[in-house]
């Protein structure tokens, strides 16, 4: 069921068939002894849904990214067009026309009308106005104060000051026939019925709209905090954008949130930390904020799969993913992998484009010969590819992200994990930017904390996929690292066993390969003769 606007507990109880499947499960909460949810739950656990006494979180180092989004906010173009649309269009705006008799103020809706269209206007120009200052990516928005006369950021100002002031008289005027409060409402002789409630919600939302972080996009006032923006321009010719403010840290956070009520708390994960040492990735966690008497020393485990006579790992030298053309050699690559192999190869990528330019490319490669070949699509759609990857005998999965974690495709079905290249976070990133001039004033060593850690601990995501049971062997190649980084050493060391580590060219890995499954297969014929 889903409910647009806010949600009115009282009148979703009231509903003669009871109340909605949300709030069944809402209530059932404090009978339950387990209760599982995902880490957005858990950062934003709602205080009327009762405490979490013991606390088990998988995936720890998840919280990290997830710490960034639960307590960073945005406002988006297109959240506020559909506003717009609702209030503009019916049945919303026959529910302001009847409060607008209600109250006897029928002057109110032409004046919403013109809003409507006026904020609309005012949506698109700071569009065009962030797309001339931002474009292709999403960067640091700087401070007034800082910002030159007639350049493209102090026109992205006058033009949100300008929307934050036109979204304000809108929810003055929605406001005028609904008020925002129930007792606001039956003071001024209007019963908090459902139409009340519509349009309450309607002026909420635009009042809400026109503070935070648009209001401060440009003043800024939120020390310890990143302001980013992004534009697009779509094919009809609006502009599509969104303007977001993020904490610098949210380690005390996740803390406050997440770690300090529950009487117990276990963070596990197999890809904690570089090198072995799981404290960085704890740190942004909040785990050290725990009080000493409370915080057990953290545990290392080693796997029990024998990673140096199972895995090897492959780092191609020659051609980085720098360089022109990069796309087709990752191509080729893959389509010898999938020839030596007879499939049994998934290909994972940092970069989309890539994907679909690979993928294409090898399309055309393996043309008329048996192999299934599987592409993630934008949606995602992660486990039905798996189910047909690990069904078909002969078959190649592409993908991004999603398949980098949380995918088990045990046994002879998987047996080489193609990687593009370390999956570093992207340079320009604002948030990232923030983070390294804060800890460069610190005198700490920013690459190593906000670069390299994350780099090893999704590296190890994908490394995961290839081993995951005890008979299980393969290789796992990248092939757009330059061997020769300092920072490589810190990926080996950071991997499990660790592996045999290769470092020679395509061609020579190939061969390794087909030495390694052949004594794979002769092994086992061994074993079946004996």
């Amino acid at each position: 069921i889903a409910c647009s606007g806010d949600c009115d507990l009282r009148a979703c109880r009231s509903e003669p068939e009871g109340a909605c499947g949300y709030l069944s499960r809402v209530d059932a909460l404090p009978g339950a002894r387990v209760v599982s949810i995902n880490h957005a739950l858990l950062l934003s656990w709602p205080q009327r849904y009762g405490s979490i006494e013991r606390l088990v979180v998988d995936e720890a180092h998840e919280l990290v990214g997830e710490g960034d989004r639960a307590f960073g906010e945005t406002v988006q173009s297109r959240e506020l067009r559909a506003s717009l649309q609702r209030a503009g269009t019916r049945p919303t705006r026959d529910v302001l026309e009847v409060l607008a008799v209600r109250v006897g103020r029928d002057d109110v809706m032409p004046r919403v009308l013109e809003l409507v269209d006026r904020v609309g206007r005012g949506v698109d120009a700071l569009g065009e106005c962030l797309l001339a200052a931002v474009p292709d990516q999403e960067a640091l928005v700087p401070e007034a104060s800082l910002i030159p006369a007639k350049t493209p950021w102090s026109d992205a100002s006058v033009a949100a000051r300008a929307l934050v002031e036109d979204l304000d008289r809108l929810a003055d005027c929605i406001e005028e026939v609904a008020p925002g409060e129930p007792g606001d409402a039956e003071e001024a002789g209007v019963p908090p019925d459902a139409v009340q409630r519509e349009g309450a919600a309607l002026g909420r939302m635009f009042r809400a709209a026109s503070r935070g972080v648009l209001a401060d996009l440009f003043a800024q006032t939120r020390d310890d905090h990143v302001y980013a923006a992004r534009a697009q321009r779509r094919r009809d010719g609006a502009h599509e954008w969104s303007v977001t403010v993020t904490p610098l840290d949210a380690a005390e956070l996740i803390h406050a949130r997440a770690l300090e009520s529950p009487k117990t708390v276990v963070a596990l994960s197999a890809t904690l930390g570089v090198g072995g040492d799981p404290t960085p990735t704890l740190d942004k966690l909040g785990w050290r904020a725990l009080p000493r008497a409370r915080r057990m020393e953290s545990r290392v485990l080693p796997s029990p799969f024998d990673f140096s006579r199972h895995a090897v790992l492959g780092l191609v030298r020659g051609r980085t993913y720098r360089d022109e053309g990069f796309a087709e050699q990752c191509a080729l690559a893959c389509a010898a992998t999938v020839r030596l192999l007879g499939g049994r190869t998934m290909a994972l990528f940092t970069s989309r484009r890539r994907l679909y330019d690979v993928a294409e490319l090898l399309r055309r490669d393996l043309a008329g010969e048996d192999f299934e070949i599987l592409v993630q699509p934008p949606s995602g759609g992660a486990a039905d590819l798996v189910e047909r990857f690990t069904a078909h005998p002969r078959a190649v999965l592409l993908g991004t992200r999603s398949l980098w974690q949380g995918v088990d495709i045990p046994g002879d079905a998987l047996s080489c994990v193609l990687v593009d290249k370390f999956p570093f976070p992207q340079p320009n990133d604002p948030l990232l930017l923030g983070r390294q001039a804060r800890l460069r004033e610190l005198g700490e060593d920013a690459f190593r904390a906000l670069s390299l850690e994350p780099a090893v601990i999704l590296f190890k995501q994908m490394f995961g996929r290839l081993i995951r049971s005890e008979s299980d062997r393969g290789f796992v190649v990248v092939l757009g690292a330059d061997p020769d980084r300092p920072y490589v050493g810190d990926f080996i060391a950071s991997l499990p066993g660790p592996p045999r580590v290769l470092v020679d060219s395509m061609a020579r890995i190939l061969e390794e390969m087909e030495i390694f499954f052949e004594v794979r297969r002769d092994a086992a014929s061994s074993r079946g003769r004996g």
